[in-house]
């Protein structure tokens, strides 16, 4: 009986092991098809809503400006109430984890007084939370949250998930950045271009406003110049 039963432990362990690696396999092929961070995170989340049966799944990463966490998109019922809300730097589970780099497993967290999300969370009471860990530096975490409980194999198998996120997003966003320097760069070889062969004032002034308004993404943008005399800034463009 005890060797029949190692048996089927040892079949049931093989068989979650086949399981999980399909899913990272799966989950790794879908990143791939995504070359921007736009596009790569609605793939992620579904994709763990679905291979946990969850509730919700949600990203969050630490705004370098001001250390606040951002939960950058959540998905799923419950998941999506949590885009766009920001936390104080290291308040709730998201700053916990990406101040600690360790992951965070509660299978009652309304209960856990560190939880500043309860708010958004409803009946979802069970919650894996994992960092995002890329070159050595945390960039952001990864949640799963529903309201049946959480296994700790489903803790390792997110681990598994969100390192492969992680070095995916660090790459789209390197891509991203390099991208918009070079469109900088172009756009002020474009400003110089105009101002040497230009001596208009106003038009070398609109083509600056141009290429700021587009570079930045603003809807509009002035230039006022200091009038000597009167010590007044006018409208020159």
């Amino acid at each position: 009986v005890y060797r029949w039963a190692s048996i089927m432990e040892d079949i049931t362990e093989r068989k979650q092991y086949e399981s999980e690696r399909e899913a990272i396999v799966t989950i790794s092929n879908a990143l791939r098809t995504a070359p921007t961070l736009a596009e790569m995170l609605p793939v992620l989340l579904d994709r763990l809503n679905d291979l946990f049966a969850a509730d919700g799944a949600m990203l969050a990463m630490q705004d370098l400006a001001n250390g606040e966490t951002v939960i950058e998109q959540g998905r799923g019922a419950t998941g999506v109430k949590f885009t766009g809300h920001r936390f104080a730097p290291g308040q709730g589970i998201s700053g916990l984890v990406i101040g600690t780099g360790q992951p965070y497993w509660n299978n009652n967290v309304l209960d856990d007084s560190r939880c500043a999300e309860r708010a958004l969370l409803g009946d979802s009471n069970a919650v894996a939370c994992v960092p995002l860990i890329a070159r050595e530096r945390t960039i952001g975490a990864l949640w799963v949250l529903r309201r049946r409980e959480i296994a700790r194999s489903d803790v390792r198998l997110l681990a598994a998930v969100a390192d492969i996120a992680a070095n995916a997003i660090f790459r789209a966003t390197l891509y991203e950045q390099t991208e918009r320097q070079l469109r900088y760069l172009a756009a002020l070889h474009q400003i110089d271009m105009t101002i040497s062969t230009s001596l208009d004032l106003r038009i070398m002034l609109n083509a600056l406003l141009d290429h700021v308004i587009t570079q930045l993404g603003v809807d509009a943008a002035d230039v006022l110049l200091l009038n000597p005399y009167t010590q007044i800034l006018e409208f020159a463009a």
